[in-house]
Formats: structure tokens, sequence, C-alpha cells
């Protein structure tokens, strides 16, 4: 996680805690925990379109990162309660 995290703090305000860690975007952010097995991102932005630029940006570079592990990366949206603000989208990896 700390790897991770220096990674994304190259180019954006990330913070790293232990099993978990924040990277603040210009148009979002990404909130990561991590289990033994599972890497999970919670991903926001304002809109629709910056949500998945941000993906986008995660995608590749996790991609990049871990080519070693060959990460299967799978994106779902938010549960319904956390999706109902339309104004904050989030979609979720494990």
């Amino acid at each position: 996680m700390s790897a991770l995290c220096n990674h994304f703090g190259r180019t954006e305000d990330a913070s790293c805690s232990g099993k978990s860690g924040l990277v603040h975007f210009t148009n979002g952010r990404c909130e990561l925990s991590a289990t033994q097995d599972v890497l999970t991102l919670d991903v926001s932005a304002q809109t629709p379109s910056d949500l998945d630029d941000i993906i986008r940006t995660i995608t590749s570079h996790l991609e990049r990162f871990a080519f070693r592990e060959n990460p299967d990366l799978d994106w779902y949206p938010a549960p319904p309660a956390q999706a109902a603000d339309k104004t904050n989208p989030t979609k979720r990896s494990h």
C-alpha cells in the first residue's frame, strides 16, 4: 500500500496509513483499502466523465505497477445508498 500511495503521490496528493490510503485527484478522489488478497478502491468524482478519467488513470497505473502479479481489475457501480447522490457517483474495484 505504501508503495502504491508513493507512486500516485508523485503527481497527486496521496497519503497512506497501514492498509489504507487516499489519493486526491484534481477531479475526484480514490480511497484504497487492502486485505491479504484484495485491494479495494472507492473512486468518486463530480461528473461521470471525471469518474471515467480517474478510473482509466488508476487502471493504467495498476496494470503497469503490478504487471508481475497480472492484476484482475473489476470495476463495479457503488451500492444504491452511495450512488443516490448524483453529484458524487462512485465506482468500486475488487
